[in-house]
C-alpha cells in the first residue's frame, strides 16, 4: 500500500501481468497458425473459461478453418476449456 502524504511510501503504478500466449499447434493441428491468449479478468469474473484468438497467420490452417483474431473460444471438440 502506498501513502501519497508526506513521509509515506511513494505510490508506484501496479505492473500489469502480460497475458500468457498459447501456440495453437500445441493444442490441435487444425489450430496451426493461430496464437491464443488468456481471457481478460473481466470475463473470468463472469464465470467464463476459455481463450481469445490473439492472431491468425494469413493462409494458415487456422485461417482456412475460419478462425479470426478476437474470436472467443470456450470449447474445442465439445470439451470445455479448463484454465
Amino acid at each position: 500500500m502506498c501513502n501519497a502524504t508526506a513521509g509515506g511510501s511513494p505510490c508506484r503504478p501496479r505492473s500489469r501481468r502480460q497475458p500468457k500466449e498459447i501456440d495453437g499447434q500445441r493444442l490441435d493441428p487444425r489450430l496451426t497458425g493461430a496464437t491464443f491468449t488468456e481471457l481478460p479478468e473481466r470475463y473470468r469474473q463472469q464465470g467464463l473459461r476459455g481463450v481469445i484468438v490473439a492472431k491468425v497467420a494469413p493462409g494458415s490452417r487456422a485461417s482456412r478453418n475460419e478462425l479470426d483474431g478476437g474470436d472467443l473460444v470456450l470449447a474445442i471438440n465439445v470439451a470445455r476449456w479448463r484454465t
